[in-house]
């Protein structure tokens, strides 16, 4: 194993970061075992696996033999997935200034943004999750994931990687349907491919334009709505204002936290939302945490 120390940034924890990757949900990407986070990823057509524990003022992170020379990339991807380069001093002052959220900072203090760095794999979850329960979008996401992606087996372990935007574009609705994904679904998976297998979508084609530009060009995508463009702003892009409109969760934490008294009060939850600029996003996780005890 090759291994690296990175410093961790100011206001993180471990513990917050480690406990929304590990919720008991059937994730299929990555596995926690023993405090250690364990994933597959491809970088520049080799699979490589690496291993994340925490090492007090530091993460430590190993890579299987051979993946020296990817140890960068490797670095890159952690500290995007993970979140490290947003300060978060402002945020939790402005969370001291709303009554019913004071007490975040220290109940969920340090817990960051994880994300989905691959735009082609974010707009896919999205997709799967649409129109159900969080249980079974993992269960669809995890075949998905091993009748299409990529195994790889180092260690005794067996990890995957999520498939192409190749595979997926050759794929019919029928192979989907037989998943029990729905006919809709299938079919904008597989169109969503065939536009990045087209270059009519790409991450280097919506990161320079401006917010209300990425929204249109995401939404011109088939199954892409407001709720999809926005949470692939927030867990792909780490757009710091991009909010999931309309999304249940966020509406029930709010009536939890008597900052709404039913969910159509748009123009309270606009005024609260004007109170977090440049946190927005952040302020929807938080929200969500919210609704769920540590086990």
């Amino acid at each position: 194993m090759i291994h690296c120390a990175i410093e961790k940034p100011v206001l993180f924890s471990y513990e917050e970061c480690l406990w929304f990757l590990d919720r008991n949900l059937d994730e299929c990407l990555y596995r926690v075992e023993n405090g250690e986070v364990v994933r597959a990823l491809c970088i520049g057509g080799e699979t490589v696996l690496f291993r994340i524990s925490d090492g007090g003022d530091v993460l430590r992170l190993a890579i299987s033999d051979g993946g020296d020379k990817h140890m960068p990339a490797v670095e890159a991807f952690v500290r995007a997935w993970i979140d490290f380069d947003t300060p978060l001093e402002r945020f939790y002052e402005q969370l001291r200034e709303v009554p019913a959220l004071s007490y975040m900072p220290e109940q969920y203090g340090g817990l960051r943004l994880i994300g989905i760095p691959d735009l082609f794999e974010c707009l896919c979850w999205c997709v799967i999750g649409q129109q159900i329960n969080l249980s079974f979008a993992y269960t669809l996401k995890r075949r998905f994931v091993e009748n299409f992606g990529g195994v790889v087996e180092k260690g005794g372990h067996v990890l995957r990687t999520f498939p192409t935007c190749s595979t997926v574009a050759e794929l019919h609705v029928e192979q989907l349907r037989a998943l029990q994904f729905s006919g809709g679904k299938a079919r904008y998976l597989t169109q969503i491919a065939r536009a990045f297998c087209n270059g009519d979508i790409s991450r280097k084609h919506v990161e320079p334009l401006p917010r209300d530009e990425r929204l249109r060009m995401l939404m011109r995508l088939p199954g892409v709505g407001p709720w999809t463009a926005n949470y692939v702003l927030m867990k792909s892009f780490r757009d710091p204002d991009a909010v999931a409109v309309g999304d249940a969760g966020l509406l029930n934490a709010l009536l939890r936290h008597g900052l709404i008294t039913h969910k159509g009060e748009s123009s309270r939850i606009d005024e609260l939302f004007a109170q977090f600029a440049g946190y927005r996003a952040y302020l929807v996780l938080y929200l969500w945490r919210s609704l769920s005890a540590r086990a």
